[in-house]
């Protein structure tokens, strides 16, 4: 759900929000963003929430934890009624995205697997990868979950 829909709050106080590091202007808090399968940022933001600041070079190095990722297929995905280029991002959808019916893949750090296996539905289940972290930093996480992605494409 896009955070307007998932946390029920009015869009002018999701700006003013200290978890907005990044100064994101109100639509994008209508929307589900999407970024490349081989971009970092979505762990960034997941750090970011987590410090509650920008995190700096230690903090996506050594302290380095990351996300769940969650992979689509762009060239069905932009068959969403909802589905947008904005020129910015890849894409963006609107309101919400129902996961089993567009999700291709999810990774999910393998440290987190007793945590969250139990709560995946099982339409999802087969589409989960759960990945060892042994990356030195955010870099090199991103690029071995982007590999592990590449072979599995079908």
């Amino acid at each position: 759900m896009s955070a307007l829909n998932a946390r029920n709050i009015p869009v002018g106080e999701l700006i003013k929000e200290k978890r907005n590091a990044a100064n994101d202007p109100a639509d994008y808090f209508e929307y589900i963003m999407f970024a490349w399968g081989n971009c970092q940022a979505g762990d960034r933001l997941v750090m970011e929430r987590a410090l509650g600041r920008f995190p700096n070079e230690e903090d996506l190095s050594i302290y380095f934890k990351p996300g769940v990722r969650f992979y689509f297929k762009y060239d069905e995905l932009i068959k969403h009624p909802r589905a947008i280029c904005d020129g910015v991002l890849p894409m963006k959808v609107k309101d919400e995205i129902e996961l089993s019916d567009w999700v291709y893949k999810i990774v999910i750090p393998a440290e987190m697997k007793i945590k969250i296996e139990r709560d995946i539905p099982f339409s999802l289940k087969s589409r989960v990868i759960y990945l060892e972290n042994d990356c030195k930093n955010i870099w090199d996480w991103s690029e071995k979950v982007y590999q592990v992605i590449e072979r599995n494409y079908n």
